[in-house]
């Protein structure tokens, strides 16, 4: 027998968790196009080398992969850049450059399911392709951070975290690390554990006592800190500093800096940043600068910025918050036909109204307290009622529901 539940990590999404669903798309939709962007959508299932080809880490482990009837070796989408990038590079020369582009991919990822982190879920995307400088980075998190009080959040309720990572891979130069990667792989999860372990997690990398000192300043450390750093450090700490100068002018309240913030070892290449709630401190969206995926697919390099937020992780924050109101359908008007006479006529009232907003029409004859009943569960604003007195007078009935006020308009 089939079970009624869906499978591990998947979700139904009832009309209530649809509405929420929606509420966050329409203010992404919004804010993208106030900025200029376009909409964009790929396939949900690509060959699986798409990703394999630059990804590192966890997903090739966590990626649905099957072959199909051609013995191909497929996978359904475990994030949404790789596609975009192929996108890009399939019509590479005939793009007009630079390109703005969002979209609100559906995922997969076979992982553990946690809470607000699904198997299958649904994502939002921004990317900015083929330009990249400070007034470009500090567009990309404005736009973020316009998206999130668009919403109904406050400054106070989350801060974007920015680094570089041509700063942090300057700094390693000047302490002398020769393991980088490795030790950016610490240090991003420096957080995360004792002091006393994380230093003898990088005392057993071979790293000195003078070593560890310094990079665990990197947990206090302001953008004045950085200092002795080569030109390419010095050129990144100068780009940082004109990039929050450019979040002033956008109003962002909630930037700071955080050299521990490291990200995407695989594909990020300069500025990185990540949102995290204030209370709780869970990320809610991370990205950065990268130029190297796109060159995958054509021979040169195309400078690009972009991030993706997890809506999962959006909904629970804005339930925290309580942004969302107690669900009920979006309907001004509910029309109540008390004959079958006056369903002929409620029919025509209803396309006339639909004209102006959101109407439901009974879809049978019942008795009026029956409908006022189902018109309040509903949550309407006002029922229309038209009844066989009501077509003899050539009028009906429209009662507003919150304030109980009754006005008679003509047929």
């Amino acid at each position: 027998m089939v079970s009624l539940e869906p499978l591990k990590g998947m979700n139904d999404y009832y009309p209530e968790l649809m509405s929420k669903v929606n509420y966050i798309f329409d203010k992404w939709k919004e804010t993208c196009r106030k900025y200029g962007a376009e909409e964009y959508e790929a396939p949900i299932i690509e060959s699986a080398e798409l990703w394999l080809e630059k990804s590192g880490g966890e997903l090739p482990e966590q990626m649905y992969t099957f072959k199909d009837k051609s013995d191909r070796q497929l996978a359904l989408r475990p994030e949404m850049t790789p596609s975009l990038a192929r996108m890009v590079a399939k019509k590479n020369k005939e793009l007009k450059k630079p390109i703005k582009w969002f979209s609100m991919p559906r995922c997969y990822r076979y992982e553990q399911p946690q809470k607000a982190r699904d198997r299958e879920f649904f994502q939002l995307n921004y990317d900015v392709i083929g330009k990249y400088n400070p007034k470009v980075a500090a567009e990309t998190i404005a736009l973020y951070y316009d998206f999130l009080i668009s919403l109904g959040l406050k400054d106070k309720d989350f801060v974007i975290r920015i680094n570089s990572r041509k700063l942090l891979d300057s700094f390693l130069d000047s302490i002398e690390i020769k393991n980088k990667k490795e030790i950016m792989k610490e240090i991003d999860g420096i957080e995360k554990v004792p002091r006393a372990e994380f230093e003898k997690c990088l005392k057993e990398i071979g790293l000195k006592k003078e070593q560890i000192e310094k990079i665990y300043f990197l947990k206090t450390a302001t953008l004045k800190d950085f200092k002795k750093l080569d030109a390419i450090g010095e050129k990144a700490k100068k780009d940082l500093e004109e990039m929050f100068d450019y979040l002033k002018l956008y109003s962002v309240k909630s930037a700071k800096f955080d050299p521990i913030i490291v990200r995407g070892l695989d594909y990020y290449t300069d500025v990185v940043f990540e949102t995290f709630t204030t209370s709780g401190g869970r990320a809610i969206e991370g990205g950065g600068a990268y130029e190297d995926l796109i060159s995958t697919f054509v021979k040169e390099k195309i400078p690009a910025i972009g991030f993706g937020s997890g809506v999962p992780g959006l909904i629970l924050f804005l339930e925290e918050k309580k942004i969302f109101e107690k669900y009920k359908k979006n309907v001004e008007y509910y029309i109540a036909p008390l004959s079958e006479a006056a369903y002929e006529k409620a029919v025509k009232i209803a396309q006339e109204y639909r004209k102006k907003g959101t109407v439901e029409l009974a879809l049978e004859v019942q008795g009026l307290s029956k409908q006022f009943e189902y018109a309040n569960y509903i949550g309407a604003k006002k029922i229309i009622i038209l009844g066989d007195k009501d077509l003899e007078n050539k009028q009906y009935t429209i009662k507003d529901l919150e304030t109980g006020k009754e006005s008679k308009e003509k047929l």
